[in-house]
């Protein structure tokens, strides 16, 4: 039998493309202490309902459920960070995020977001590098652009295929931008460390 939570997860990938087990489990059952088990047990009923398909890249690969277009592993990276962040109240996630800086410089991001933390707002955008890399400048831009228009800190959090570990890289004006590999290990560190950016309500 289908559930109310089991519809709100086909809706998501309805939305987003697609899920795994893990993503499910900390978006859709973060309070169960057998969340994993749990969502590997709702998405196999979905799955055999026939409202999801899956696949499995390779054996050591995590199973991926989607409705009809399999995602980039790019565009799995960027959701599994959108499950890091589903630990907090999150108040906006758009992919492909467009800024114009100015009529000749146009910059398009993966993602931005903003979560809200005990009453705090924390704009963040995110980059996945996985077949490109995201420069510096670029990153600078960015910041200085959204300090001067929003009159607030934006952070960016960098996750990079052949990073080894956590990295905070401080630009001018003392503005830091976090580096983290692919793993996302060290991404729990960065709301605690970001509680400075905020927006107060």
């Amino acid at each position: 039998m289908i559930t109310k939570r089991d519809k709100q997860i086909i809706k998501f990938v309805e939305v987003n493309g697609s899920i795994t087990i893990n993503q499910c489990a900390k978006m859709f059952f973060r309070d169960n202490k057998e969340a994993y088990d749990q969502a590997r047990k709702r998405l196999r009923i979905i799955y055999k309902g026939d409202f999801l398909k899956r696949y499995r890249k390779d054996i050591k690969s995590e199973v991926v459920y989607f409705i009809d277009k399999k995602l980039k592993i790019h565009d799995l990276k960027l959701m599994d960070v959108f499950a890091e962040l589903g630990k907090y109240e999150l108040v906006m996630f758009q992919k492909e995020y467009k800024i114009s800086i100015d009529k000749s410089l146009n910059y398009r991001v993966d993602a931005y977001a903003i979560i809200k933390v005990d009453g705090k707002y924390i704009p963040l955008m995110i980059e996945i590098d996985y077949t490109h890399f995201t420069n510096s400048k670029k990153i600078r831009h960015l910041i200085f652009h959204y300090k001067l228009i929003n009159k607030l800190k934006l952070t960016f959090i960098v996750v990079k295929l052949d990073q080894l570990r956590e990295e905070i890289i401080v630009v001018p004006d003392k503005n830091k931008y976090f580096v983290l590999p692919w793993g996302l290990a060290g991404i729990e560190n960065v709301v605690p460390y970001l509680l400075g950016s905020v927006i107060e309500d």
